[in-house]
């Protein structure tokens, strides 16, 4: 069941008894040894701050910033961030790593926050948590996402998971097809061949497409409808191998049909017909 939050919903804690605020904590480690609950930051910047084996329980951050912080390497199941609650924050270039044991946010809010500039977060758990309005920019890899309620977020373009199942995941109307989608109408894909000839395939209805950081696809069905040069214009190819496996040919007028098809959303690199939405997109990659 997800979190309801709204604009007023600000404040998660009643008993805070400490203020810091207007201040900058700098290239320190906090750890077990420091007992971080009910104090509310105002104003705060966290500058590479190492946070070890520490529990930060009922506190609420607001205007605070998070600048190459790291979140790492424990052995305890230790929640990190209990019940806390995040307002206009910012996080550049964190790094959240190695703490499958153990959710990093359980409970917690963050409300119109900027994760920004490759937050880099690998083996975290996020249980029961409301993203509100914020803005996205980070990788996510093998992370265990329960019940975190991303809807009212903007994705930006460098959100990137690998590994990492969206299923429990409530995200934007428009990033909906991360998970997975079968079309009702086709559309045309693009994919470069080892003789850096672009090939176009119409993906037809009915197809299963799998778009888990956005621009590339995979699908269980493609017709090859023809090749182009990399500027767009009319190949005058018959015949192109795949960059993957050299010895399979594309031919036009070919129905590429994927029996062993991976119906796994979140493994992007899996079996299955690879293609992008945009011609520019097949090119670039290249």
């Amino acid at each position: 069941m997800y979190i309801n939050v709204n604009d007023t919903d600000l404040k998660v804690v009643n008993d805070i008894n400490e203020v810091k605020e207007n201040c900058t904590i700098e290239n320190t480690t906090i750890d077990k040894t420091d007992r971080l609950c009910y104090i509310h930051y105002k104003n705060v910047v966290f500058k590479k701050v190492f946070i070890h084996d520490a529990a930060i329980k009922y506190c609420i951050f607001d205007n605070c910033k998070f600048i190459k912080c790291t979140f790492g390497k424990y052995s305890t199941s230790v929640d990190r961030f209990y019940r806390c609650n995040f307002s206009n924050c910012e996080f550049y270039k964190c790094c959240f790593n190695n703490c499958i044991h153990s959710s990093v946010f359980y409970k917690c809010r963050s409300i119109k926050c900027q994760y920004t500039v490759s937050c880099y977060i690998v083996y975290v758990k996020y249980y029961d948590c409301v993203m509100y309005k914020c803005t996205l920019k980070m990788t996510c890899k093998y992370c265990v996402l329960t019940n975190l309620d991303v809807s009212t977020c903007k994705f930006t373009e460098y959100v990137f998971f690998k590994d990492t199942s969206l299923s429990h995941v409530k995200l934007p109307k428009k990033e909906k097809y991360r998970r997975g989608i079968r079309l009702t109408k086709p559309i045309l894909g693009y994919k470069m061949s080892d003789e850096h000839i672009v090939v176009v395939a119409e993906i037809p209805a009915g197809a299963i497409v799998y778009s888990v950081n956005g621009d590339k696809c995979r699908t269980n069905i493609a017709h090859i409808k023809k090749f182009r040069t990399t500027d767009n214009k009319k190949s005058t190819e018959t015949v192109v191998s795949s960059r993957y496996d050299f010895t399979f040919k594309y031919h036009i007028g070919d129905v590429i049909q994927i029996k062993d098809f991976d119906k796994r959303h979140y493994v992007e690199c899996a079996a299955g017909f690879h293609f992008f939405k945009t011609f520019d997109k097949a090119v670039k990659y290249d």
